[in-house]
């Protein structure tokens, strides 16, 4: 710019023409392409004349909000103009100079490389650009850290991956104290809009998502099933889920249980009513103290739900693959094979669970009520901890539910094989002490499968050839994991 152009505006602006000199300051900022130096000289000129016009310019005109920007790009925050602007000033500020002036682009769609701030817009990046955004976000005060790596209020990630002090806190939550000083969790748009992202752990074949759920969980402190609805509540609030509380409330019909650590069909949940509810919970604390020997460093908790009329079933998605079963109130998870579902209902349902699945990536079950309006409610919540499993399907003689087959195993000595039409009388503790248990009917929903699952207890179903105690079985890794029996044989 030349010193004439800039003498004059300064002239312009002793005459009061103060309208020429904004139009004029508009064209040049877009037009002339005035350097930092330029604006820094017409400013300083201007502020010397009148520091309110030169203020009021900036106001005025979003265009000269980039004279601003130069200014702060060049100084960090502390300079006339930004002292000068109001707090609501100072925010739309800082957007436009993340935004407008430095050009990162806010909430796209599917972004691989990013920051999750803590109103919880998502700032997508380039692949390692986050050195530089980071140094924008400390100037404006959106990040507490120049440097990722440090930083406690922003979540980062490249390739959909987390990494960085906020997803460390998550991951290692026992570790950090009080859950609920967890940066994630104290700020809902951030947590919600993490969650939606379904970003993976850095270095981890699970999902971050596997991490928020047991972090969520355990802030609600009164165990696994009541921290699980508050999950489904707050992340998806489309779900009709049945009334329930901490306290008795009239009209509630069932006592659950809640213990810290999952004990599938090892406690019952029980109905109550408003003159026995109080011995109830004496009855289930009784049972847990009577086996928690077996379940160290696990205590109980309890909640109140209303009790839904109707058939009570099981869904999930083990793997991708997603089933549903329906029958008489405990009658599915108890062992009985069910029926299938209406197919109005089975679809509503299966878009339930992969709504959900998507978001979470682990094998999930969910028991639900359908009342006599076909009206779908949600009472539990479990979700499972992946873990590869290497098999041909097509050449197996049993379906498998969890754990890794490896060698061989005795019946009755370390393998618990259930006989047809038995699983519904078999305790799961049983299983604890066992490398493999073998269900012989097809009923992938039923309690002793899910315990086997949450202890990492290798189990598998659907199997159909008889086994006897002592009768000696091992996996044909040449055939992919087929049992073979193998009595009187050396292997």
């Amino acid at each position: 710019m030349k010193k004439s152009t800039h003498q004059n505006l300064i002239t312009l602006a002793k005459l009061g023409e103060y309208d020429t000199v904004k139009k004029f300051i508009e064209k040049g900022t877009l037009l002339f392409g005035w350097t930092a130096q330029d604006v820094s000289d017409v400013w300083n000129g201007l502020k010397e004349v009148n520091p309110d016009f030169s203020l009021q310019v900036v106001k005025d005109n979003h265009v000269n909000l980039l004279w601003i920007c130069i200014a702060f790009h060049l100084k960090g925050n502390n300079f006339y103009f930004y002292d000068k602007l109001t707090k609501q000033e100072k925010e739309k500020f800082k957007e436009f100079y993340i935004y407008d002036y430095c050009g990162y682009k806010k909430n796209t769609q599917n972004p691989h490389h990013g920051v999750v701030l803590e109103n919880g817009d998502v700032i997508e990046v380039d692949y390692m650009g986050h050195n530089f955004l980071f140094e924008e976000l400390k100037k404006v005060g959106w990040s507490d850290s120049r440097d990722w790596v440090c930083s406690k209020k922003i979540l980062k990630f490249t390739h959909k991956q987390v990494n960085g002090n906020v997803a460390m806190e998550v991951r290692y939550f026992s570790d950090y104290g009080d859950v609920n000083d967890i940066q994630l969790l104290k700020n809902e748009g951030q947590l919600k809009s993490t969650f939606n992202l379904g970003l993976d752990m850095y270095g981890d074949r699970n999902c971050f998502n596997w991490y928020v759920y047991n972090a969520f969980v355990a802030s609600c402190d009164n165990g696994g099933k009541y921290g699980g609805l508050r999950f489904l509540e707050y992340f998806f609030p489309e779900i009709n889920i049945p009334k329930y509380s901490n306290e008795y409330f009239y009209g509630c019909g069932i006592l659950r249980t809640s213990p810290f650590k999952s004990m599938p069909g090892v406690l019952d949940s029980l109905l109550v009513d408003g003159n026995n509810w109080q011995s109830k919970i004496v009855e289930i604390q009784n049972k847990f103290d009577s086996v928690k020997e077996k379940f160290p460093n696990n205590k109980l908790g309890y909640f109140f739900q209303e009790l839904v009329d109707g058939k009570n079933g099981v869904c999930g998605i083990t793997g991708n693959v997603f089933s549903a079963q329906y029958a008489s109130r405990g009658q599915i998870v108890g062992g009985a094979k069910g029926e299938q579902l209406p197919s109005t209902i089975h679809n509503k349902i299966e878009q339930l669970v992969t709504d959900i699945h998507n978001k979470m990536k682990c094998d999930i079950q969910l028991e639900f009520v359908v009342d006599k309006d076909n009206k779908v409610w949600i009472v539990q919540f479990r979700v499972f901890k992946n873990k590869d499993l290497y098999y041909n399907l097509d050449k197996l003689n049993y379906k498998p539910f969890c754990g890794e087959m490896k060698g061989k195993v005795t019946v009755g000595v370390d393998c618990l094989y259930i006989p047809s039409g038995e699983a519904e009388k078999i305790n799961p503790i049983e299983a604890l002490d066992k490398s493999l248990v073998i269900v012989t009917d097809d009923i992938e929903f039923c309690h002793l499968l899910c315990f086997c699952k949450v202890n990492n207890i290798p189990a598998i179903y659907a199997y159909n050839e008889p086994l006897q105690n002592g009768d000696v079985v091992y996996f044909d890794y040449s055939n992919f994991n087929k049992i073979k029996k193998i009595n009187n044989e050396i292997v």
